[in-house]
């Protein structure tokens, strides 16, 4: 990792150690929750790894926080709230659902990517194939 992902690893871990703590629970706790061992998790929370995407859409709906409260670009209260018809408050899944599409557009992408890599190895097969044939037929015509 480079500087700057370092100190946003260490961000994350710091707000990830917060929200548990406020939630009085222990690693191995948000460790399940994430799918992870402990000794994963603990990487995350002390800042020498970064959550994977899907973790930390995980942490954004589980504990009902912002992707941007979780990256440390906003102080504002983690907790993301809209009012209802009603006038109560609930969680607001908008974000993740945002989260969700991106992540989905960027699967798309790499996998564009993929078949075209793919597509490519094929050309260049086939015209490895072909100069073979050709350096043959030229052999052959020179009678060697």
């Amino acid at each position: 990792m480079n500087t700057q992902e370092e100190n946003k690893a260490r961000e994350v871990g710091d707000r990830l150690r917060q929200l548990r703590e406020n939630k009085s629970k222990n690693q191995s706790d948000f460790a399940k929750v994430l799918g992870i061992n402990q000794q994963a998790y603990s990487q995350i929370e002390s800042g020498k790894r970064l959550p994977t995407t899907q973790q930390t859409l995980v942490i954004i709906e589980t504990f009902e926080v912002t992707y941007e409260w979780l990256m440390g670009n906003t102080t504002k209260s983690g907790i993301s709230t809209v009012e209802d018809s009603k006038g109560e408050y609930l969680p607001a899944r908008n974000e993740c659902a945002e989260l969700r599409v991106r992540v989905e557009m960027q699967e798309g992408i790499i996998e564009a990517q993929k078949e075209e890599i793919a597509h490519l190895r094929k050309q260049a097969d086939m015209f490895q194939q072909n100069f073979a044939l050709l350096g043959k037929i030229v052999d052959n015509q020179q009678g060697k």
